[in-house]
């Protein structure tokens, strides 16, 4: 990972925290922000189905599990937000889910974006091309 990369990535990860938490092993980091991405995807897909099904208690589920993987990868607003749905969801407060989930997907885009390099799919300022 280049310094241009992990600057960008610093934009929705708290890469400090990510990196104290693998003890400063930048492979691992990278192992862990792939397998972070490949697992949440899904669940972000299954969580906008549960979100237009109504199905409050798999949108609880789903967010609960988005919130905790977020939090364990660094990504602190991702996390926030997914503890909004959980929230939004549990308290049965189906009118805001929809609006929440669209800020939720917004930053996971913009996170992904990040991972994959690709800033085409990113709101956020594109990063400098890697040599």
């Amino acid at each position: 990972m280049t310094t241009t990369q992990f600057d960008a990535l610093a934009k929705v990860i708290n890469v400090d925290d990510l990196m104290s938490r693998c003890m400063g092993n930048l492979d691992f980091v990278e192992r862990i922000l792939t397998i972070f991405q490949s697992r949440c995807e899904a669940d972000v897909v299954e969580l906008e189905e549960a979100i237009q099904c109504s199905d409050l208690p798999r949108v609880q589920r789903i967010a609960h599990r988005l919130k905790g993987a977020c939090a364990n990868a660094g990504a602190t607003n991702l996390s926030q937000r997914a503890n909004e749905l959980w929230s939004a969801a549990n308290k049965e407060f189906t009118d805001l889910l929809a609006a929440r989930f669209v800020q939720f997907r917004q930053e996971w885009n913009d996170c992904t974006a990040i991972l994959t390099n690709d800033a085409s799919q990113s709101s956020l300022p594109a990063m400098a091309a890697t040599p």
